[in-house]
């Protein structure tokens, strides 16, 4: 597998210091959530340099769901922000109580996200990468996706260079 980015053996590192933020909200159908991660490598003869990543992701449930969020872990020994499953409000199949079934949960998405190891003499690269998608949510438990995915690579003296790709999975948790 190719890689994109990549700041390569930094040898005259002494330290590294990083600083992550991270944040979400969820109104009815809308959630929105952003995170973004600094590193600060310290060098013994030369400037220190600063890389940083990020992505900011918007989704819109057309059925009507929101996504559910725990400030607790599953095991309730840790504390952690986590988003739980998403559960339709009626199951693709579901013939329980005489019901024939419903549409389940549809979802549209957006994600912008990036990674930027360019500082001072280090050209590792930027990429940015733009991703557009649906989410359908057969039940609690199955989740079918389509993502159009755009990535754009950043090179120091480099042309810019892009991609366009497509992704269909099937997710099965259990």
């Amino acid at each position: 597998m190719p890689v994109f980015v990549d700041t390569g053996l930094i040898d005259d590192s002494r330290a590294n210091q990083r600083l992550g933020l991270e944040a979400a909200w969820v109104h009815g159908p809308f959630s929105v959530q952003a995170e973004w991660i600094g590193a600060q490598v310290q060098r013994h003869n030369q400037n220190n340099v600063f890389f940083h990543a990020g992505y900011v992701y918007a989704s819109f449930f057309l059925t009507g769901e929101s996504r559910s969020y725990s400030p607790t872990s599953i095991l309730g020994r840790f504390r952690e922000g986590i988003f739980q499953r998403v559960v339709p409000r009626s199951n693709v199949l579901d013939r329980r109580n005489g019901r024939s079934g419903g549409i389940g949960a549809w979802e549209v998405a957006a994600r912008w996200n990036y990674i930027d190891l360019n500082s001072y003499d280090i050209g590792g690269g930027r990429l940015d990468e733009v991703t557009v998608g649906v989410n359908w949510y057969l039940n609690a438990y199955t989740r079918i996706s389509f993502n159009y995915v755009r990535p754009i690579l950043l090179q120091p003296g480099i042309d810019p260079s892009a991609a366009d790709m497509f992704s269909l999975r099937f997710q099965l948790e259990f």
